[in-house]
């Protein structure tokens, strides 16, 4: 929604409007954030930032919206909303998604950071950190807990 710059100039009240997700009761909306801490970082960031223009450009299946967002000079990051968890995790295990993961997951981050929070309009929430300096978002004030076992999954964290 945009708001007509003489109305905020003039005092006059903008239209408000809210959403109508009845069509979506499945939605998932995804942060994801990268951190660059060395200049063999932003490299690894540079490498990343092709294949998301990629998946703005394909739009794969299940992607309804897909945000870049800045959250500082080192910090980039992105939002998007998902039809569902199946279409996301349809996703996830595709490339080049499929390699970024097994990459962080191997603890071969290359000088960043990764972190993502998932939120599932059913309910359920999960966040997964890897490298970072200090607790962002919900591990700022949540408990932190290893993500193994039954635990390694972002659909059983969901649900947990």
């Amino acid at each position: 929604m945009q708001v007509d710059a003489t109305q905020a100039m003039d005092g006059a009240r903008p239209d408000r409007e809210s959403v109508d997700l009845s069509g979506y009761p499945d939605l998932v909306v995804v942060y994801l954030g990268f951190r660059v801490g060395t200049w063999r970082g932003l490299k690894a960031l540079l490498g990343i930032g092709r294949g998301i223009a990629g998946i703005r450009r394909e739009m794969p299946d299940g992607l309804l919206v897909h945000e870049n967002l800045v959250f500082g000079l080192n910090h980039i990051g992105m939002r998007q909303y998902w039809r569902d968890l199946e279409s996301l995790e349809a996703f996830t295990r595709s490339e080049p998604h499929r390699t970024w993961w097994r990459e962080f997951g191997g603890d071969r981050t290359g000088g960043t950071a990764f972190w993502h929070e998932a939120y599932r309009l059913s309910g359920g929430m999960e966040a997964i950190y890897v490298g970072l300096p200090e607790p962002i978002g919900l591990a700022r004030f949540a408990g932190s807990r290893k993500p193994v076992g039954p635990f390694m999954s972002s659909r059983q964290r969901l649900a947990g």
